[in-house]
């Protein structure tokens, strides 16, 4: 490192040169062959080479219905009206379901007119829940990672599971 006037300047001693190829953090190898061919001699004739990615799946078309099945079928598990924000969440990591907070919750108000489901979803619970749950703003995926309760992932598993079954 060299000292600069205001602060510290890197001596970039630990970046890559024009002619080297990254194998690893902070492990470089010099080579003059293009990064395939390099990629190539490094894999053992008998490693198995990762099977391609499955194809995608058509993407689930989430209309009223399904959102009504959907709650149906998990609303047992609910404990309060926030329980609305983990279907939400759900959804939207899941399985993409690109729609607003504000109308998620018209939707289940709606259906909640004709179908009197257990817990009301009132204005603002989304926002309100995820404010209050700041886990609820990372992927669902990472949940686990902030030790979240059981009863979080149990729903979350069992809207997986309703969906699924739908297809």
């Amino acid at each position: 490192m060299t000292k600069i006037k205001g602060g510290i300047k890197s001596s970039r001693a630990s970046m890559p040169k024009k002619d080297y190829i990254i194998l690893g953090n902070n492990v470089y190898k010099r080579t003059d062959k293009l990064p395939e061919d390099v990629m190539g001699d490094l894999l053992d004739e008998d490693e198995e080479v990762a099977p391609p990615a499955p194809e995608e799946t058509a993407p689930v078309e989430f209309t009223h219905d399904l959102l009504r099945r959907i709650v149906e079928g998990v609303q047992e598990l609910f404990w309060a009206q926030s329980s609305y924000t983990t279907i939400f969440c759900t959804l939207r990591d899941v399985y993409a379901y690109s729609i607003s907070m504000r109308g998620f919750e018209r939707i289940i108000q709606t259906l909640h007119a004709t179908r009197h489901f257990d817990y009301a979803c009132p204005n603002n619970t989304l926002a309100t829940t995820i404010r209050n749950n700041g886990f609820m703003r990372y992927n669902t995926e990472r949940w686990e990672r902030y030790q979240v309760k059981p009863k979080y992932m149990k729903l979350k598993q069992a809207v997986i599971n309703v969906v699924n079954s739908e297809r």
